[in-house]
């Protein structure tokens, strides 16, 4: 099973964003692309999905009604229109697909409340199916994008719905993924900044180390040529 990391953000887990990038670089970096102008809609609406549909499913759901009393409504109010998808796939999953125009979204609705980190086998062949790089995850309780580009990464943000929709900045990282408009270029950019903002924070602590190391050297070698007694003594203690 691949862990879960929570970001920082509340109901959002995963490794596809980091939570220091989406919580301190994602609004600077991409002011004016995140759809804030219909973000506060957007939030009403799946907020108004969980109260209608999202809060009367539950263990005793059949995959048919997840599908199309849950992830039908949900897809809608972000845009997109639920459709049957011809494909099939091994293992406990509904496939389907979210359509707009120009923009499809393989969906896979598992059981509600089950874990998705499985059958990530079964997702890249819904993406290869769809041509699409984003496969959506979906289990009544949450809803997760996957990179079904690298799925060796099996990378992913999944958004709990009932603490999303009432928390601003999760919502704001969630609808600037999701959008019909986001999928296309925008989703990708997100996800490859947030690696280099990663991996510059990563070499930030090592130099941080290796400064912090150079100094204990050089207070060592210090306390030595004053007491050579006192150096053995802090070599012991380190």
């Amino acid at each position: 099973m691949t862990p879960r990391h929570h970001i920082g953000l509340p109901g959002v887990s995963g490794t596809l964003v980091s939570g220091v990038f989406a919580e301190r670089r994602l609004n600077d970096m991409f002011a004016g692309q995140l759809g804030e102008s219909t973000r506060q809609r957007a939030c009403h609406a799946v907020g108004s999905w969980f109260r209608r549909y999202g809060s009367r499913l539950g263990p005793a759901s059949s995959l048919r009604t997840l599908a199309w009393s849950g992830a039908g409504p949900l897809v809608e109010a972000l845009g997109f229109r639920l459709c049957e998808c011809p494909g099939k796939t091994r293992g406990p999953i509904l496939p389907a697909v979210a359509r707009t125009v120009g923009t499809t979204l393989p969906v896979a609705v598992f059981p509600w409340g089950e874990p998705m980190d499985r059958s990530w086998t079964d997702l890249a062949r819904l993406a290869m199916h769809a041509g699409t790089e984003w496969v959506a995850c979906f289990n009544g309780r949450s809803l997760r994008l996957c990179d079904a580009r690298r799925t060796y990464a099996r990378a992913f943000v999944d958004f709990d719905l009932e603490v999303v929709a009432g928390a601003p900045a999760s919502f704001a990282l969630f609808w600037g993924l999701l959008r019909p408009e986001a999928l296309g270029d925008l989703t990708r950019r997100i996800t490859v900044e947030s690696s280099r903002h990663g991996v510059a924070v990563c070499a930030s602590l090592r130099d941080g180390v290796r400064e912090a190391l150079a100094l204990l050297l050089q207070a060592l070698l210090n306390a030595g040529r004053k007491d050579p007694c006192r150096l053995a003594s802090a070599v012991d203690r380190h």
